[in-house]
């Protein structure tokens, strides 16, 4: 993945870049002695996790001038390096044959000594002092000593009052009790009394719901707010598209 997002715009860019593959060997053998230490304090992953793992690297390695690692000197290398791109090619193509070396010895190491070792159970319950650590974390994001099963409950109880009290509002605004809320969330998603005419009409109404009903009610329940100006802009067409 970090092929797609290293720059290769300058010759500085490419040495950097063969830099990081030849310093791959190192890395992937610091993460087998990293992963010995787990087989000895029995902190490994379940089988499910790794039991691809080998399949994989038999499709990553490949021959230097076929793998996914050289594809930046098929596109950009002439342009950029001039004179210097045979030299850096032989560079590169050099490191791959090296990163594929090492794969293949983290492939033998997965299945002859981390593969047998993976533990039975699934999630951190199954690790050793496992659920006192998730107790822990639980306790850390919640501020609170519940357990796991209480705040499961907890969470079926707060779907079951959401759920009343959307069938209460369904009610009020004429949906027949029977109605499924999925059908009231259709109907409301294409019933064009819902949907606003044009961009404009948009805008006012989240400026309107924002600064008119929110921003109001925002000291009442926070002592410190932000002083920078909010402001709702309208996203381009072809946008990258998010709901939350």
């Amino acid at each position: 993945m970090f092929v797609s997002v290293q720059p290769f715009d300058t010759e500085g860019d490419f040495v950097n870049y063969i830099r990081r593959i030849e310093g791959g060997p190192q890395q992937l053998e610091e993460m087998m002695n990293l992963s010995r230490r787990a087989i000895a304090n029995g902190h490994t992953s379940h089988n499910a996790s790794v039991s691809r793992v080998p399949r994989n690297i038999d499709d990553m390695v490949k021959p230097p001038n076929e793998s996914a690692l050289y594809s930046p000197f098929k596109d950009y290398a002439n342009d950029i390096l001039g004179n210097n791109a045979a030299t850096m090619d032989k560079r590169l193509q050099d490191a791959i044959t090296a990163f594929n070396a090492k794969l293949l010895k983290v492939k033998e190491f997965l299945i002859n000594e981390y593969m047998p070792k993976t533990r039975p159970g699934l999630g951190i319950g199954s690790l050793p002092r496992g659920r006192e650590n998730y107790q822990a974390c639980q306790r850390f994001h919640t501020s609170t000593d519940m357990t796991a099963q209480q705040i499961y409950d907890k969470g079926l109880e707060e779907v079951d009052r959401i759920e009343k009290l959307i069938r209460k509002t369904m009610v009020n605004v004429g949906f027949p009790n029977t109605t499924k809320i999925s059908d009231m969330y259709t109907n409301l998603s294409s019933d064009a009394k819902f949907l606003f005419n044009n961009p404009a009409d948009a805008l006012a109404h989240f400026n309107e719901i924002i600064f008119e009903r929110i921003k109001p009610l925002l000291p009442k329940n926070f002592r410190h707010l932000p002083d920078l100006p909010l402001e709702v802009r309208a996203t381009v067409s072809d946008g990258v598209g998010g709901e939350y």
